[in-house]
């Protein structure tokens, strides 16, 4: 039995443990998601005018997509400038 308890052990250790995530780990993963999305957005308008589709509906699929990253970004910027500087 310990030889299967070692591996569920790793998994667990890869799984969420429910509590908050500190400021600076927070702002790493915010930072990555928003990077995903405008990578996403672009990446979607390239393929969809390399594969042939009209340029209307390629802009109407990317602007969805942006439009996510746009309030992501915005988001981001308002929460930097609402904290206070911090002593060091």
């Amino acid at each position: 039995m310990a030889l299967q308890a070692e591996p569920i052990g790793r998994l667990r250790g890869w799984l969420p443990s429910g509590l908050p995530l500190g400021e600076t780990a927070w702002n790493g993963r915010h930072r990555g998601v928003v990077i995903l999305l405008w990578a996403h957005s672009l990446g979607l308008g390239v393929f969809g005018l390399v594969r042939g589709f009209e340029p209307i509906h390629v802009a109407g699929e990317a602007v969805a997509i942006g439009g996510f990253a746009i309030v992501a970004s915005v988001l981001e910027s308002r929460r930097r400038r609402r904290q206070p500087e911090r002593l060091v």
